[in-house]
């Protein structure tokens, strides 16, 4: 949940899902493949989230170089 304090009483504005910059952004942390994809209005600070049962998250390149392709 989303503390409550990130959203004001008076905001008249349109509910709508958020992209990924701006919920990381917001402070909140997941691992990858996550999409936020319904808002309920109700409760507005109540972001649902979603991905797929079987997701893989892509190989993350550390920059170094395997011992097996190094060159001698």
């Amino acid at each position: 949940m989303v503390p409550k304090h990130f959203f004001s009483p008076d905001d008249t504005g349109t509910l709508r899902l958020l992209a990924e910059p701006e919920w990381r952004g917001i402070g909140i942390t997941q691992s990858l493949g996550w999409e936020h994809y319904e808002v309920h209005a109700p409760e507005p600070h109540v972001l649902l989230f979603r991905r797929p049962k079987d997701f893989v998250a892509p190989p993350q390149h550390t920059g170094r170089v395997k011992e097996t392709t190094r060159r001698k």
